[in-house]
């Protein structure tokens, strides 16, 4: 049984078409969220370089869910909740006229409610965001320093 760090295989980064792939596919849910959030996509800067470090991340912590919690799947809440952690951290987007942080809060606590919402959905569960849940949420996502497990809590307990 492998105990040492060296009985594992060195993480091995995404190939660029399956990279560009992730990358080509975010894009495209940017459009349809920029639409949502009544904001110009035209307007709407991704750092490819920038988001290509966290897609790496993301996937560098599926292997570590696989290792660390005797090979079980990270899923689809701690994934958008690294999404947003990262996007939280790192900055990836950038939109003319806005700072580039409050552009990140708000599409990082936008996408962490819609997936939230929509995997409540397909679990047939709850999903139930007060105004006032809502509000302390966005002021989390925009002034606390959240970390990653924190995040995936948060997004574990609005399914019930």
């Amino acid at each position: 049984m492998p105990n040492k760090p060296s009985d594992f295989p060195k993480f091995e980064s995404l190939d660029s078409a399956d990279m560009r792939k992730k990358y080509s596919s975010f894009c495209d849910g940017l459009k349809s969220i920029a639409e949502k959030l009544d904001i110009s996509y035209d307007k709407l800067y991704v750092s490819k370089q920038i988001l290509y470090e966290i897609i790496e991340r993301v996937e560098k912590r599926r292997v570590y869910f696989h290792i660390f919690h005797n090979g079980m799947e990270m899923g689809e809440l701690n994934e958008c909740s690294l999404y947003c952690f990262w996007f939280l951290k790192l900055c990836p987007f950038h939109y003319e006229g806005a700072k580039n942080d409050e552009i990140n809060q708000v599409l990082a606590f936008y996408i962490f409610i819609s997936i939230v919402s929509w995997i409540a959905q397909q679990r047939e569960k709850t999903f139930t965001l007060t105004k006032e849940k809502c509000s302390n949420l966005y002021y989390a996502f925009r002034y606390r320093d959240l970390s990653k497990e924190a995040i995936m809590a948060l997004a574990e307990s609005f399914v019930y």
